[in-house]
């Protein structure tokens, strides 16, 4: 997971560097990828728009644990000063408030370093959603202030970035550019924060979303939507969305990583807790408004029932196959499709 864009801004006000150029994801260009993944990142898909969540989701609120620690502690040992000073006093007052105004000094930093950290993502909003319509071709971003973009698909600058972390994480940033067409004025993230193969296949999903004929494949595709619509996450997600399994491999890690998952998931639980369910504007709504009669609409409320099965890789066979078969025939058609527009270009 990668913060930057949340902890600190984006840079602005520059021009696109070198890398941006060559990582540049194209409108209208299908990108070379044996599979399109949405990294459960889908909120709602239907024929008229796509919602996701933002790259901070997938571990929001998990970084927040060390720098809770840290504050509550300090806050624990200043209260413990104040009793330990006026109830069981050792010095004169003088020398009580002198001895307080030292400890106050030399914390107040550190209240301000966690402190600073803990409200960027306590108290803000549960998550930033991106809307995505394909019948009017616009993209809504809620910005981490609050407030909306609404800019044109064609007119966003799409490329992929490296993540200035240590991990070998790449993200999809999409720039807003001055009437020069180098200038970056403004920058938001898609929803995934991974490997630079992974992006690429999240990217042709959400391209495929709003330029191919390929809805109905592309919610195939979805094995769970995160429940972050108008609500907010309980703990038994939080957990959940720690603990997903890619296979039943990971099962021999679980006795280590329990306990951490566990804290996190707190963590988690927290930073849902105290947020603020992000809402669209009218003028949003009204143009995402979906058909009543649209075949596909997919959200949290059609996860699977045996969630913690899906959570542990430990769907019996039958069931596997039948999700795998399906999937694996909505990616063929949606290569089919894109085949047949475009030739030999992919």
């Amino acid at each position: 997971m990668s913060v930057y864009g949340l902890y600190q801004p984006y840079k602005v006000n520059r021009p696109l560097n070198r890398s941006e150029k060559h990582h540049r994801l194209h409108q209208g260009r299908p990108a070379k990828v044996r599979y399109f993944n949405n990294e459960q990142s889908v909120i709602r898909i239907n024929s008229t728009y796509l919602e996701t969540v933002d790259k901070f989701h997938k571990e929001g609120g998990t970084d927040t644990q060390f720098f809770a620690l840290l504050f509550f502690m300090l806050v624990s040992i200043y209260i413990y000063f104040l009793y330990h000073s006026f109830f069981l006093p050792t010095k004169g007052i003088k020398g009580t408030i002198i001895d307080i105004v030292i400890l106050s000094v030399v914390t107040s930093p550190f209240y301000f370093f966690s402190g600073y950290f803990l409200l960027k993502q306590w108290f803000k909003w549960t998550h930033y959603p991106i809307r995505f319509n394909r019948k009017n071709k616009m993209v809504y971003v809620f910005r981490t202030n609050g407030s909306v973009l609404t800019v044109p698909w064609q007119d966003i600058y799409f490329t992929q970035d490296k993540e200035p972390v240590i991990l070998n994480d790449w993200s999809i940033r999409g720039h807003i550019l001055d009437s020069d067409g180098e200038t970056v004025l403004e920058t938001f993230s898609l929803g995934v924060c991974t490997d630079k193969s992974t992006t690429l296949e999240y990217w042709e999903f959400i391209r495929c979303y709003m330029e191919e004929d390929v809805v109905p494949e592309l919610a195939e595709l979805i094995m769970f939507c995160p429940p972050a619509e108008d609500r907010k996450e309980g703990f038994i997600f939080c957990l959940q969305n720690l603990l997903y399994m890619g296979s039943r491999l990971e099962w021999i890690f679980l006795p280590v990583m329990l306990p951490f998952y566990l804290v996190s998931a707190f963590s988690r639980y927290i930073t849902s807790v105290t947020g603020k369910i992000p809402r669209w504007p009218r003028e949003v709504l009204d143009a995402c408004r979906p058909d009543p009669a649209d075949p596909v609409s997919i959200s949290a409320a059609n996860n699977p029932e045996k969630m913690w099965r899906l959570v542990f890789a430990n769907e019996s066979h039958d069931a596997w196959q039948e999700k795998y078969d399906r999937m694996d025939a909505a990616t063929n058609k949606i290569h089919a499709v894109l085949a047949k527009r475009y030739g030999h270009h992919i």
